[in-house]
């Protein structure tokens, strides 16, 4: 799956994840240093974006990701942050994981939710779930990167938080 080919390919835990993250192949990690030495605002960025593997954090989907197909969320929440994160994540039980994002200036982080918050479908829900973590947090999320059918490139991060 990537972010053009939203079909489902394989499920995956977030430990296999991250030591993907932390062990990217060769070719996987060329790719990556690619889109980084260009930056993310150019055509050949985003065609490197579409060749690299995905993950899909937020829901569980049926064979396709789209909103229509969600079946449950995955007990985690999505944080898009336009910058590399000067925190101590050790500090807050509730991040699973933390990562370089695919352009390496940004960070990706991985919220475990607990079973007292109830995430649902329903977007407005999953924006104020995010908005008192960022809070919290004291971090500015990427609103364009909420979505219930958020697709994430994976990257490569050798230092990645889990």
């Amino acid at each position: 799956m990537n972010v053009k080919k939203r079909g489902i390919i394989d499920n995956i835990t977030l430990e296999e994840l991250i030591q993907q993250i932390k062990n990217p192949s060769l070719v996987h990690k060329k790719f990556v240093d690619r889109a980084r030495a260009i930056g993310k605002y150019s055509p050949e960025y985003d065609n490197i974006k579409q060749l690299l593997p995905c993950f899909v954090p937020n829901y569980n989907h049926e064979d396709y990701v789209k909103t229509a197909t969600i079946i449950k969320s995955t007990g985690f929440i999505y944080i898009d942050v336009d910058y590399e994160l000067d925190l101590d994540f050790s500090q807050f039980s509730f991040i699973a994981a933390s990562w370089k994002s695919l352009s390496g200036v940004g960070s990706g982080l991985l919220i475990a939710l607990d079973d007292s918050v109830s995430i649902g479908t329903d977007l407005k829900t999953m924006r104020a779930i995010i908005n008192d973590i960022s809070n919290t947090l004291d971090i500015k999320p990427d609103g364009n990167a909420i979505s219930r059918d958020r697709l994430n490139a994976i990257a490569y991060d050798y230092d990645a938080y889990y």
